[in-house]
């Protein structure tokens, strides 16, 4: 290879570095901005939303506080909401407990692009969480997804499709594995 095409690349990979390091640091900034808001500030974002809402140290909404709407006698442990700036509108109705570690991730990134675009370009689809569901510790619900009335999504699980009424899901990904009858 000649001395001036190696140059140039090694110019190039400098630019990229540089780029990629200056990436990070506005990451890290918005991080640390996110970071420094309580619990309590982040449900006060959240405009729609009903009465007697319980959050755990740790509640915090990634992004789209506008988008999300509450009902009421809701219990959220230390859970992570992602709703995006659109289309990923997250729905909880009323009576929903929700443990620890949940994160519910209406935005993501779109996989099909690569390098910058694929940290720049997203996907939004919308959740629904019923009345009466309860989602287990550890439990991941992705977009695109409506759990059903007074479901249990067992801990750890990953939601990726519809979960009916009155049914139990495990597992990653969560399949039915009971369904429950209402006393």
């Amino acid at each position: 290879m000649k001395k001036g095409k190696l140059k140039k690349i090694m110019i190039k990979l400098q630019l990229l570095y540089s780029n990629r390091k200056n990436n990070s640091n506005i990451m890290k900034s918005i991080i640390k901005k996110r970071n420094n808001t309580t619990e309590e500030e982040h449900l006060d974002k959240i405009v729609n939303k009903g009465t007697n809402i319980y959050v755990e140290k740790g509640f915090s909404v990634y992004n789209g506080h506008h988008n999300i709407q509450l009902g009421s006698n809701i219990f959220l442990g230390d859970v992570l909401i992602n709703a995006g700036d659109d289309k990923g509108k997250i729905v909880i109705d009323d009576y929903v407990n929700i443990g620890h570690r949940v994160l519910v991730l209406a935005r993501n990134h779109d996989y099909c692009h690569f390098n910058r675009e694929r940290w720049d370009i997203t996907t939004e689809k919308p959740i629904h969480i019923k009345e009466g569901v309860w989602i287990g510790s550890g439990s991941i619900i992705l977009g695109n997804v409506t759990i059903g009335k007074f479901s249990v999504v067992g801990a750890g699980s990953v939601v990726t499709k519809d979960v009916p009424d009155y049914t139990i899901v495990v597992g990653n990904p969560a399949k039915k594995i009971k369904k429950i009858s209402p006393k």
